[in-house]
């Protein structure tokens, strides 16, 4: 049975994981390029170690999703594994940040033409209710809340 399943899990992976790789490859080459110019800048290497850090996890993304499924779906379970184990819920909210960049990627990339469009048709419609300042305003506390972890994290460091 686990064999079925570790086939089947690898079978979705090839493509679910190959959808989320690519864009997570493509983010994680801006941030490093951003990255790059700020440290040339302000000559703080910190931020520039951290996204050399990006790289290598996102280098080995993919094939680690294979070596996962293959570790937990054999007759004997991986080493530390616990049965009773609790849900990580900045992992989970980091894993949801993930899925919604990913397709937020994919649409833009495949549909450019049609968000284009949209944003021509509708976008009179937006700004006259006020909508764009809203999500501005909504994505700006987003990312301050976003930035406002990773700094915490930074300090507990």
């Amino acid at each position: 049975m686990y064999e079925l399943i570790r086939y089947l899990a690898m079978l979705i992976w090839a493509f679910v994981g190959l959808l989320l790789w690519i864009p997570f490859l493509v983010r994680t080459i801006i941030s490093f390029n951003w990255f790059t110019i700020y440290s040339a800048v302000t000559k703080d290497q910190e931020p520039l170690r951290r996204s050399r850090a990006t790289i290598e996890f996102a280098q080995g993304f993919y094939i680690s999703g294979f070596k996962t499924i293959e570790a937990y779906t054999e007759d004997k379970l991986p080493q530390g594994y616990e049965t009773n184990q609790t849900m990580d819920v900045h992992g989970f909210g980091r894993f949801v940040l993930e899925v919604i960049w990913a397709a937020l990627w994919w649409v833009v990339t495949l549909y450019p033409a049609t968000i284009i469009n949209m944003i021509m048709e509708y976008g009179g419609w937006f700004i006259d209710r006020g909508w764009i300042t809203f999500l501005l305003g909504a994505g700006t506390i987003i990312a301050f809340g976003i930035f406002a972890q990773r700094f915490e994290d930074k300090n507990e460091d």
